[in-house]
């Protein structure tokens, strides 16, 4: 059964993975609407809850200039391909005019999270106010983690085709994100080694790829993912349940608190941003 993307492109777990960590049989469909609004909920819910995404977005944003040659991002940026100032965005910073911090965050799989402009160079000057002064385009989210999977094996697969013939696809789950050259898709179906794509999604942009073209899969942190799959489950048993907070017997029942599992919280925890300013 096809997956509907529900407003949601970035799934933190995929439908597999969902079924496979609350012991599903794969070959029941039954609830997948129910499985896939869950993944779309509970992915939210944890961007929502961290304040952060997981799979990046490309995107332009705008900042406030705290100055002397400080601009803090108040997001997480993985890169940059401008930044630019004034009441029009027309004037440009180099890239050879500004460092991005922390230092080699990643290296250390962490975001940037603030821009400190080259002192020697000449100085930002605003124009009416230094709020939202600063225009940056560029990669956003806490990580990018990807791996190739398979090629595209199909010849003229352009900008607006919906369905991607991989040379295998085995390791492909719909709610999948992928990544072919800079563009995103997200997999709605999948039927062998064809796969439903919804194109450009995140930011990015349709594009023809040619064939034997990387494709990769774009993946949460591990334990974002493992976060992910317990809401789920949590949800799906205990909506069989009527939401009940013990189901079975006295003697040996299962207990469901109402609030979030506490090893889910502390997961995340340690993800929560918490901005300086």
């Amino acid at each position: 059964m096809a997956a509907t993307k529900l407003g949601q492109s970035r799934w933190y777990t995929d439908r597999q993975s969902a079924k496979d960590f609350f012991m599903v049989d794969s070959s029941i469909s039954t609830k997948d609407d129910r499985i896939d609004g869950m993944i779309a909920a509970a992915s939210r819910w944890i961007e929502d809850f961290t304040r952060r995404r997981f799979i990046p977005t490309t995107a332009t944003k705008e900042f406030d200039y705290a100055g002397p040659g400080l601009i803090w991002l108040n997001d997480d940026l993985l890169a940059v391909t401008s930044i630019k100032y004034g009441d029009q965005a027309d004037h440009t910073i180099p890239a050879t005019d500004y460092f991005l911090y922390p230092a080699n965050a990643l290296d250390d799989d962490r975001p940037y999270t603030h821009v400190e402009v080259n002192l020697t160079q000449d100085m930002i000057s605003y124009k009416d106010t230094p709020q939202q002064d600063i225009q940056v385009v560029g990669k956003w989210g806490y990580s990018e983690l990807s791996r190739v999977h398979s090629t595209l094996n199909e010849a003229g697969f352009t900008a607006t085709d919906t369905t991607m013939t991989v040379a295998s696809g085995t390791d492909f789950q719909i709610g999948h994100t992928l990544l072919v050259d800079t563009e995103q898709m997200w997999v709605s179906n999948k039927a062998t080694n064809d796969l439903t794509v919804t194109r450009g999604v995140n930011g990015t942009t349709g594009a023809t790829h040619s064939n034997g073209a990387n494709v990769s899969i774009i993946r949460p942190p591990a334990n974002i993912e493992f976060a992910c799959q317990a809401l789920v489950a949590r949800w799906i048993h205990r909506g069989d349940s009527a939401w009940a907070d013990r189901v079975g017997s006295s003697e040996m029942g299962y207990t469901y608190m109402g609030d979030v599992p506490g090893e889910v919280r502390e997961v995340l925890l340690r993800y929560r941003r918490v901005d300086l300013i």
